[in-house]
């Protein structure tokens, strides 16, 4: 006896095609975690600082903080920490009782010193002989020292900021200064010399520096923030400084 074939009906139609669709939603969550968690490009907002001349954008909800508002010698060999953003969400982790007392107790908060996420932009001062590649041996030997479990994950050393040569890294280490101890932060830090003004006037105010624009996070939270990091670096410039802001 040849046994008939038995067609589906529409009910077990549906029920296959729900099942299809919920796998397919499964794979591409266990695959990419954080693939509905990066975060949209937001409007940015562009801040200029003409003591160190250097502009830059960054989203127009993020907090800003910025530090020296003088620039070292030139003679001085050492690092000036210019300016900190960091998302308004992650100042949330930060009880209020906390923020009216670093509020009260000082003019520079240090709240986006303090978040979880944040991009920050420093100058160093370097000797008149250093190029990109003794600044950059030089600044991951002082990372193997200085940072605990420092492990670079990537490097590329051609990449470009502002038209010009730069070093980038991406790296993770243990910070072992707040709360949480041997907590794992990842960092991308991106780096350039300039040690030759290229007949360029607005580089002349910036020869023997370095500038290093490093966004850093938890490992997890990464991704979110990766876009607006990247857009950020792509957007920094330098310009003339300023000298009558510089006595």
């Amino acid at each position: 006896m040849i046994k008939k074939y038995a067609h589906p009906t529409n009910a077990e139609y549906i029920i296959i095609a729900l099942v299809a669709v919920l796998f397919t939603v499964f794979c591409i969550i266990n695959s990419s975690p954080l693939i509905f968690a990066q975060e949209s490009i937001e409007n940015m907002k562009e801040y200029e600082n003409s003591i160190f001349g250097v502009k830059i954008e960054y989203p127009s909800t993020w907090k800003i903080e910025e530090f020296e508002k003088k620039i070292k010698n030139d003679n001085e060999v050492g690092i000036n920490k210019i300016v900190i953003f960091c998302p308004n969400s992650t100042l949330k982790q930060i009880p209020s009782d906390q923020i009216k007392t670093m509020v009260s107790n000082s003019n520079n908060t240090f709240l986006c010193y303090n978040s979880d996420k944040r991009f920050a932009v420093s100058v160093h001062n370097l000797p008149d002989e250093m190029d990109l590649a003794q600044y950059t041996n030089s600044k991951i030997s002082s990372y193997k020292l200085e940072l605990t479990d420092f492990k670079i994950i990537e490097s590329n050393p051609n990449v470009m900021v502002d038209e010009l040569p730069a070093y980038k890294v991406i790296y993770t280490y243990s910070d072992n200064t707040g709360k949480e101890k041997d907590k794992t932060i990842k960092v991308m830090e991106i780096w350039t010399v300039i040690d030759d003004d290229n007949g360029k006037s607005e580089l002349k105010d910036h020869l023997h520096k370095a500038y290093a624009l490093k966004y850093e996070t938890i490992p997890i939270e990464f991704s979110i923030y990766l876009n607006t990091a990247n857009n950020t670096v792509n957007s920094f410039e330098l310009q003339s400084i300023d000298k009558d802001d510089d006595d």
